[in-house]
């Protein structure tokens, strides 16, 4: 019997031992990732394109009537905005674009239903040259984007800086703008 017992304590301290050494490798593995993830570059976030991403090739109307191509984009700066109806982070970016004093206007892809994206286009109007489109479309699609709202600073037809935030761009900006 004194055997039996023998063996039960020697097996739980064995466990216990086990179960410490586990604990203290786990602890250990949480350090050394926390340390290697500081030196990984940070992302604004998965579904924008990298910077250096040259815009593709198209042409669209915006609501106005006005052409707009890969060519407006030829200048050193400006701002690409893509909406999403029914979207509150980007309707919370509407007030923002209203107020922008740019040297040229943003333009502004609202996506999503017909009937709301007429009325965010209606409000966008003044402040941005408005481009429409349904669910997935080219510009979307060809920018490869996946998250809203997805605001893509340009220089020379070249992403040079993408955020989820209108303010976030106006800081990436080469030429410090006010809103």
């Amino acid at each position: 019997m004194a055997a039996l017992w023998a063996a039960f304590v020697l097996s739980t301290l064995v466990a216990v031992f086990s179960l410490t050494l586990t604990l203290a490798l786990a602890r250990r593995v949480r350090v050394l990732v926390t340390q290697v993830n500081r030196f990984l570059p940070v992302s604004e976030g998965d579904g924008l394109p990298d910077p250096g991403t040259p815009l593709p090739e198209f042409t669209v109307k915006s609501s106005d009537g006005t052409v707009i191509s890969r060519q407006s984009f030829a200048g050193p700066q400006r701002l690409f905005i893509f909406l999403t109806t029914g979207c509150s982070s980007c309707t919370d970016q509407i007030p923002v674009i209203q107020q922008l004093r740019l040297p040229e206007q943003p333009v502004v892809v609202v996506i999503g239903d017909e009937q709301q994206r007429f009325a965010m286009a209606a409000q966008l109007a003044d402040a941005a040259q408005v481009v429409q489109e349904e669910d997935e479309g080219p510009l979307a699609t060809a920018l490869e984007l996946r998250e809203f709202p997805a605001v893509l600073v340009l220089g020379e037809a070249v992403v040079t800086a993408a955020t989820h935030s209108v303010k976030s761009a106006l800081a990436k900006l080469a030429t410090p703008v006010g809103v």
